[in-house]
């Protein structure tokens, strides 16, 4: 939402909020640290950015399918919407997701990371090769 908030006053533009477009739950590891996560349910943690698994999820969360399907609907009504341009600001875990899931190749999203998508001939691409 800072990032959202931030740019949108620099470009003196609305923020519009999407509340499918936050961050996936992640339940009893909410919180947690990774080193932890890693020691208490390694079968979850060493699995969570594997697609062979992303019905995996922490006890009581969503799953990384769950969460992706759910951003996913957003993206697609958002086609609906009359926008040439429009950004969107996300956490890293949800970019993670959608990065994964258009076979977008990556080690770590840093802090206000900028991907370009774009939406033609009924699909979308992301990444550098599009700026």
């Amino acid at each position: 939402m800072q990032t959202a908030e931030t740019v949108a006053a620099a470009l003196d533009i609305p923020v519009v909020v999407k509340d499918d477009l936050r961050e996936c739950f992640y339940g009893a590891a909410e919180g947690q640290l990774i080193v932890d996560l890693k020691k208490n349910v390694p079968e979850i943690i060493n699995n969570w950015a594997h697609p062979d698994f992303w019905d995996i999820r922490f006890a009581g969360g969503e799953s990384k399918k769950e969460a992706l399907e759910r951003v996913l609907k957003v993206f697609d009504d958002l086609r609906q919407e009359d926008h040439a341009v429009m950004g969107i600001a996300i956490h890293g875990g949800t970019m993670g997701a959608l990065l994964n899931y258009w076979g977008y190749d990556f080690t770590s999203i840093p802090n206000c990371a900028a991907f370009l998508l774009l939406y033609e001939n009924g699909q979308w691409r992301m990444g550098s090769d599009l700026f």
